[in-house]
């Protein structure tokens, strides 16, 4: 298993920061995985395990499972101590885990400050979510 360290910023209106701090850990096969087998078959749509090279997310700051709307952000734990973005598509590559991220990091804000899962204005269109959020909320991703 390999494993590396991102950092994503979150800016709100009045400046207010979210920094999420993740670790992406790339397994080459199903036996490596983190996550349980029972995770990816009950939540993908294919129901299937992803196959070959993938990413999974761990979660390291902030601790989104101690926020108030905890239950309405899409995180998966392991145990007691880790939690895991809930993504069950494969995740070959780490640009594909740092495409994930922008929308799951800015959509957890949104979640955080409306109390409203994400996943309906995700499903408004996907091309243009990152600009309604920025438009209709103020939310937008700090330049690296």
């Amino acid at each position: 298993m390999e494993s590396k360290k991102l950092e994503i910023v979150i800016i709100v209106p009045g400046g207010i920061q979210y920094r999420f701090v993740i670790m992406a850990h790339r397994t080459a096969s199903v036996g490596e995985r983190l996550i349980e087998p029972e995770f990816y078959k009950n939540h993908s749509l294919k129901h299937e395990i992803p196959e070959g090279d993938h990413h999974e997310i761990e979660i390291l700051e902030p601790a989104l499972w101690k926020h108030e709307h905890a239950k309405k952000i899409h995180t998966h734990p392991i145990g007691t101590r880790r939690h895991f973005v809930c993504y069950t598509s494969a995740l070959p590559t780490i640009k594909d885990v740092e495409a994930i991220l922008r929308v799951w990091c800015v959509g957890t804000v949104y979640t955080m400050i409306t109390g409203l899962d994400f996943g309906a204005e995700y499903a408004r269109g996907q091309d243009s979510f990152h600009d309604r959020m920025r438009d209709e909320h103020g939310i937008t991703i700090k330049p690296a």
